[in-house]
């Protein structure tokens, strides 16, 4: 499994610097990530990702030390296991109002006994 060092990096009080990703294109891509972000913040519930996009960007960061983090349309247990099975370390999960949906939303990203997800070989 990747080792997530944005996450200890936060836990050891350090600054870290991150953008979002405002389109789903190679060439923008590859310049934001040539000014070195500790992570990409890509947004699929509103801009226009597509699956085609997931496969590379996730990849293209992690490539390049930084660390990328999906927002997903809706609390939905397909969308939340693709986006780390594509490699990010951090979800966010929009429309989660009620405790009993954030327990939902974090068990579709846990792996069994806490969970639903299933592994991938991935990462």
């Amino acid at each position: 499994m990747y080792p997530n060092t944005l996450k200890a990096r936060l836990n050891d009080g350090e600054i870290i610097l991150g953008t979002g990703m405002p389109a789903p294109s190679p060439h923008v891509v590859g310049t934001i990530l040539d000014s070195e972000p500790d992570f990409l913040w890509i947004d699929t519930e509103h801009n226009p990702f597509g699956a085609e996009a997931l496969d590379y960007i996730p990849v293209q960061c992690r490539l390049r030390g930084c660390a990328p983090m999906i927002r997903v349309a809706w609390n939905d247990p397909a969308l939340i296991k693709k986006a780390y099975d594509v490699g990010a370390v951090a979800v966010m999960v929009p429309q989660v109002d009620t405790a009993e949906e954030a327990a939902r939303a974090v068990q579709y990203a846990r792996y069994y006994p806490e969970g639903q997800r299933g592994i991938s070989p991935m990462w």
